[in-house]
C-alpha cells in the first residue's frame, strides 16, 4: 500500500513538529500508512461516529513501507469500538484498519527520537 505523503506534510509525522496529528476515515478498509519517527508514539483510536476499527503497526524501514512490502502487526487491543490508546515503541509506521463507522487516529510523540 502506498503512503499518502499529504497526510503529514513533511512525510514523517514528528519530523519537524511534535504537535499532535489527527485524521478521521469515513470510507475504505485499510488506510494509507502514516510514517512515524522511531521514538515512542501515543496512538489514540476514537470514533467520530459509532463503529469498529484496529490499528496496525510496523517496525519495517520507511523504504519498505513506501514500497508496500512492510510487515504489519495488529496492535494488542485488536478491533475496538470505543476510545482506546497504546504507546507504540520503536515503530516506523501506523495505519488504521476500518471495519465500520468513522474511526479517528490521533498521534502524539511521547518519547525522544
Amino acid at each position: 500500500m502506498a503512503v499518502d505523503q499529504t497526510l503529514v506534510p513533511t512525510g514523517v509525522y514528528g519530523e519537524n513538529s511534535r504537535a499532535p496529528f489527527s485524521i478521521a476515515y469515513a470510507a475504505g478498509a485499510t488506510q494509507e500508512a502514516i510514517l512515524t519517527p522511531t521514538s515512542e508514539v501515543l496512538a489514540v483510536l476514537s470514533f467520530d461516529a459509532a463503529g469498529t476499527a484496529s490499528i496496525e503497526a510496523t517496525n519495517s524501514p520507511h523504504a519498505l513501507v513506501v514500497g508496500g512490502t512492510a510487515i504489519w502487526k495488529v496492535w494488542p487491543q485488536g478491533i475496538v469500538a470505543g476510545i482506546t490508546d497504546n504507546v507504540c515503541k520503536g515503530i516506523t509506521a501506523l495505519r488504521v484498519v476500518r471495519v465500520s463507522g468513522t474511526p479517528r487516529i490521533t498521534l502524539t510523540i511521547v518519547g525522544n527520537s
